[in-house]
């Protein structure tokens, strides 16, 4: 809608802010759903945004006035629902994108004005104050599209870095919503339930560790097909989490805070991805009431409160280990110097004593299973082998993309060997990602060791950097040791290729074939105080 905001005096202000204090209330928000935000003149698009022009226009009406912008649930919304209360937790709304800012200097132009202007034109209800959700829903779908094709031809250095960037910290969640994006189009419907195909309904959900392996393969095969789908689903969060930053910001100095609503339900993007969190046969509705003498059956999925909460009754909350345990974040900025990789180096020693290498009884190399998951990915296929010299490459390369696959990746502080790697899929880090990675190769009679570093941005290196990190390398004839970062390989498809990313680094490679893990002293910044670096990736300070 197009509305003409008013300012209201500062003599007005201060009327109602004398008017509240006299009623003792220290906070006046307006509740506003994001989808009624006004448009600024010629920019109606048919849906409004807090991200607009007239988005701002309202901060700044609102600003002095109120301390406070509620609004409703900012999820990802379907085609054939425009509720906000049934949108996704993770993904925002795409049809919050402000269009106009695509087609400036900001964005390098990559929406051309004119296809924002006939989007403008042709909205059916340009003229009232109602939102056209059925046009806009198609037209601005377009229009992203338009602008992903051109941000591609773009190749902005330090945009694709920035984008980059935000797909791995947000891998966790964007991975799955993207994935089931591209599995809309497999199957033709976006109501998962109705998917024909008995494998995508249960991609994220398996229930043996034979599932996982197939289901992995399954999400590669999607994923190379809708390669290009499931990217522009991520630029369009990534567009998207820019231009929502900048108005929090713009908001805050104008003394406005932004306030959150949460949906009443659950999208069947998120029930799908999370149906192990959820009751089998129960839906949510309500009793019957006044206005519904035989209750109302909504259908929203229920959590099981199995999963809610801990065996003595307390809730169980995932928080991440930066808050709750102390000793991982000591509030200080490490300065190191270690010789960083560029994919260069390559240690051609002696052939190495592969038997040395597999003392290591974490390895579990008895264990049948690790026998039997060998031959498996031996058999598999792979995209582009005809660029690797030798079986012992192309074999860890298949290792690491089933292990990306087949593995999710958590935290758990712990040197785990690869037997409960295998019976804890949903619980490994970087630690069993490589172990596994190494025992496996181990089985095709392929030298390797682990190496302990950090994983940091290239443009770090000598300055403020992270916490550790462990990857796997291999030996190859005539070449030497080439490294593998199976823990990577799902996010950055190209980690196994003969190479270390630019944002690795090491500390040294392990001299006693006896320990292959190592742990190294450092110190910080501040000369008085020192850390330690244990199994890769716990930070405690030294008394």
């Amino acid at each position: 809608m197009v509305c003409t905001i008013n300012n209201v005096s500062g003599k007005r202000k201060s009327v109602i802010k004398r008017a509240l204090d006299a009623l003792g209330k220290k906070n006046f928000v307006f509740i506003m759903h994001n989808a009624s935000f006004p448009s600024c003149e010629g920019e109606n698009t048919g849906f409004g945004s807090i991200n607009s022009n007239g988005g701002k226009k309202f901060i700044e009406f609102a600003s002095g006035l109120f301390n406070g912008i509620q609004m409703g649930p900012a999820g990802k919304t379907k085609s054939s629902d425009a509720s906000p209360y049934t949108g996704t937790i993770f993904s925002n709304n795409p049809l919050f994108i402000d269009l106009k800012e695509l087609t400036t200097d900001k964005w390098h132009n990559i929406l051309p004005v004119e296809m924002y202007n006939s989007i403008v034109a042709e909205n059916p209800n340009k003229d009232i104050n109602k939102t056209s959700y059925t046009y806009i829903i198609k037209h601005q779908h377009e229009a992203l599209l338009v602008a992903y094709d051109n941000f591609i031809k773009l190749n902005d250095d330090k945009l694709n870095k920035a984008f980059d960037l935000y797909k791995l910290e947000n891998k966790f969640w964007l991975d799955n919503d993207s994935l089931y994006e591209a599995l809309i189009i497999e199957n033709g419907t976006d109501y998962w339930p109705n998917w024909k195909n008995e494998t995508d309904k249960n991609l994220l959900n398996p229930k043996s560790n034979e599932e996982k392996l197939i289901y992995a393969q399954r999400i590669n095969d999607i994923a190379k097909k809708y390669e290009k789908e499931i990217d522009e689903y991520k630029f369009e969060q990534f567009i998207l989490n820019i231009q929502n930053d900048e108005t929090r910001e713009y908001a805050a100095s104008k003394g406005i805070k932004m306030i959150a609503d949460r949906q009443v339900a659950f999208s069947d993007r998120d029930e799908w991805a999370y149906q192990s969190l959820f009751l089998d046969g129960w839906y949510l509705g309500c009793p019957p009431d006044y206005f519904s003498k035989d209750g109302q059956a909504w259908g929203f999925p229920v959590m099981d409160p199995e999963r809610m909460y801990n065996a003595d009754g307390s809730l169980v909350i995932n928080v991440p280990k930066s808050v709750w345990s102390p000793e991982l974040v000591l509030e200080l900025k490490y300065r190191i110097k270690l010789r960083a990789l560029y994919g260069k180096y390559f240690d051609a020693d002696d052939q190495p004593d592969i038997n040395a290498l597999k003392k290591d009884d974490k390895f579990s190399l008895d264990d049948n299973r690790l026998s039997q998951l060998a031959d498996f990915i031996d058999n598999l296929s792979l995209e582009d082998s005809e660029r690797f010299d030798s079986f012992a490459e192309l074999f860890a390369a298949k290792a690491s993309t089933a292990i990306a696959k087949g593995l999710q990746y958590k935290e758990n502080g712990i040197d785990n060997s690869v037997s409960w790697a295998l019976s804890n899929l949903d619980k490994c880090d970087c630690t069993e990602y490589s172990r596994l990675l190494a025992a496996l190769c181990f089985k095709k009679g392929i030298p390797a060791r682990l190496v302990t570093g950090f994983l940091i941005k290239s443009d770090y290196i000598d300055k403020d950097t992270s916490i550790g990190h462990e990857w796997c390398e291999i030996y190859v004839n005539s070449r030497g040791w080439v490294p593998f970062d199976a823990t990577l390989q799902s996010s950055m498809n190209r980690a196994y290729l003969k190479n270390l990313l630019n944002d690795q680094i090491f500390f040294e490679y392990p001299k006693d074939y006896d320990n292959t893990r190592i742990g190294v002293d450092y110190i910080a910044r501040n000369s008085d105080v020192k850390v330690a670096i244990e199994n890769t990736y716990r930070v405690t300070k030294i008394k």
